[in-house]
């Protein structure tokens, strides 16, 4: 279902373009205004993971937390997981890209600290993080 409403809104885009429409009028005229597209967004994301959620739910139930895939599994998400923050943080992307690369990392480095005094808290930590980043904009 994702598919064909990702193909159908690439011929209307295409067809827009040969037509001397703009992308986005063709794809308001398939699509309709409004919240109509915001529904089919929506819908086409729900179809697509819905399914692997409940595969996951039904799969893992015959599965131990401490099997070595599971640990495997483990490291490698919160190694993803460091590297697109370190990442974010290094080479900042959009609004981040005007703030000092020493302003990012001293966030960052407040972000982790308050998350271990904050009792391992993860909205402490984060929270932590952006008032430090939020305080240097505003001092400088």
């Amino acid at each position: 279902m994702a598919t064909a409403l990702m193909l159908a809104a690439g011929a209307a885009l295409s067809a827009g373009a040969q037509s001397g429409q703009g992308a986005g009028r063709a794809a308001a005229e398939l699509f309709g205004s409004g919240w109509t597209a915001y529904g089919l967004i929506l819908l086409a994301g729900f179809a697509v993971t819905e399914p692997w959620r409940w595969a996951g739910v039904i799969f893992s139930k015959n599965l131990s937390l401490d099997s070595e895939i599971l640990i495997w599994v483990r490291a490698v998400s919160t190694a993803l997981v460091a590297g697109l923050v370190t990442r974010m943080v290094i080479f900042a992307p959009g609004a981040l890209e005007g703030v000092p690369l020493w302003l990012r990392v001293l966030a960052f480095a407040a972000g982790i600290a308050a998350y271990y005094l904050g009792r391992r808290i993860l909205a402490v930590g984060i929270g932590g993080g952006v008032l430090v980043l939020i305080a240097g904009q505003l001092w400088l």
